[in-house]
């Protein structure tokens, strides 16, 4: 989750992502402060945030901007499988 602290949408979706993580096992799932992270984010072509990047075998796989509910988060990572 590509994030940054004066972000209103990315405030609302970090309980959303929270809960996530910790329902899935199976994934990994990690928070980047695009203020504090800048090079990260320009390697992942990051313009919008909050941007979800899911990755499989430390390749991106598919990139979503904007905020998703908790079913939408798992229908990414079920995607990705």
């Amino acid at each position: 989750d590509f994030w940054a602290a004066w972000c209103g949408p990315c405030q609302a979706f970090g309980p959303t992502f929270a809960a996530a993580a910790e329902e899935m096992d199976a994934a990994k799932f990690g928070k980047i402060n695009v203020d504090e992270q800048m090079d990260l984010a320009r390697q992942f072509r990051v313009m919008s945030i909050p941007t979800l990047v899911l990755m499989k075998d430390g390749q991106p796989v598919q990139t979503v901007v904007g905020m998703r509910n908790r079913d939408g988060i798992m229908e990414l990572l079920n995607s990705a499988q």
